[in-house]
């Protein structure tokens, strides 16, 4: 059978295009159990954390004031990862564990990491001087290094779903944002009398703190999740140094007195440089998906209308809704006909990097039949 570029060729047949613009995958039972057990792991944390947290409110008025204002960052981090990960979105189940590890096991441990660790160096420091020491060495290498563990939990858990920067930065993002969320109650509550100011500084200037230290460490998983050379995961080691350091840079400025000098020179520029790269990222992303598309085009796959819809995120949301229109079984195959078409492309960018990996093959048939059978059923009625 003739080939165009290492692409069997398509059907050919695609029906009359929409007026506007098979079968779902199943998971393991093994898979979905891990999950569910490491969901339960990060709940028995916050179970355990929150009681501690909530100690010295002085009721329950309080302690919903303090976690509705902390669900107002918490959000808008989510609605972050959620634009990120508009081309290829992640399970919905490794992006719940992701944020379960950092609300839950991340804060769990890394208090106890630093009240013991406040608690030793007072007896020899003082508190004063304990307590600056946890802020800058302490709760970064602590925190960090949690936060970091959770990543590497996805990475193990979704074998075969974490692959490249994206995913880097969606799940850093994600388990930044559950352990920001539990740290922004605890300080809401702590700092009750100043609470305006705690939240204008945590909830509206610096929400995207933790994430952005996190990054490091996903961005280095990201890079070496894209190599095949022996000794790739050590890059996690300079990864997770940098997010130490710039969380302790960061955690300096609440004990010397220079937050809105910092804030100024640090904060903003760190975040102006996250921005402009997740704005790369999403452009990177974009054209891979429609190079690779191209190419299955070329081959007979996808009509160039297809091409147009898939790589427009605007034209995606309006096809779903054409589809929808038409009943829930259409809606459901343009959703899983959009997905597998997002697969192929980037693991056409993989195969062409020579990262496919042995069972390219398979999953890209697997995934052509999928597109196919969903465009038989969007298409009819």
């Amino acid at each position: 059978m003739s080939q165009h570029m290492g692409i069997a060729p398509g059907p050919g047949s695609y029906g009359p295009p929409p007026a506007a613009w098979p079968v779902p995958r199943r998971r393991s039972r093994a898979f979905t159990v891990t999950e569910i057990v490491a969901v339960a792991i990060a709940v028995g944390g916050l179970a355990w954390i929150l009681p501690r947290l909530v100690g010295g409110a002085s009721g329950p008025g309080q302690i919903l004031v303090a976690v509705a204002l902390a669900i107002v960052p918490f959000v808008a981090i989510l609605l972050l990862v959620r634009w990120i990960d508009a081309w290829e979105p992640e399970p919905r189940g490794l992006l719940i564990v992701a944020v379960a590890w950092g609300a839950g096991v991340a804060t769990a441990v890394a208090a106890t990491g630093n009240s013991l660790f406040q608690v030793v160096v007072a007896e020899d420091q003082g508190l004063e001087r304990a307590a600056a020491l946890t802020a800058v060495v302490s709760a970064p290498l602590t925190e960090e290094s949690m936060k970091g563990l959770g990543l590497v939990v996805v990475v193990l858990l979704g074998r075969g779903q974490f692959h490249g920067l994206v995913d880097g930065v969606v799940y850093s993002l994600a388990v930044g944002s559950g352990f920001a969320a539990v740290e922004n109650i605890q300080s809401f509550l702590t700092y009750w009398d100043s609470i305006t100011a705690v939240f204008v500084q945590r909830g509206l200037m610096t929400p995207f703190a933790h994430p952005m230290f996190t990054v490091c460490m996903g961005l280095a998983l990201g890079i070496a999740s894209q190599s095949d050379r022996p000794g790739r995961w050590l890059l996690v080691i300079p990864g997770w140094i940098a997010s130490v350091v710039l969380h302790g840079l960061w955690n300096y400025t609440s004990v010397s007195g220079s937050f809105f000098q910092v804030f100024v020179s640090f904060q903003i520029p760190l975040f102006g440089a996250f921005i402009a790269l997740v704005l790369w990222l999403r452009h990177r992303e974009r054209r891979a998906i429609e190079s690779g598309l191209r190419d299955y085009a070329a081959a007979g796959w996808f009509a160039p209308f297809e091409v147009q819809m898939l790589t427009s995120t605007g034209a995606r949301k309006n096809a779903v809704r054409w589809a929808g229109g038409r009943g829930n079984p259409q809606r459901s195959a343009m959703i899983d006909f959009q997905q597998a078409a997002v697969e192929l492309a980037l693991g056409r960018r993989r195969a062409r990097a020579g990262r496919q990996g042995r069972d390219h093959q398979a999953k890209e048939s697997a995934l052509l039949r999928r597109a196919v059978a969903d465009r038989a059923v969007f298409l009819r009625g």
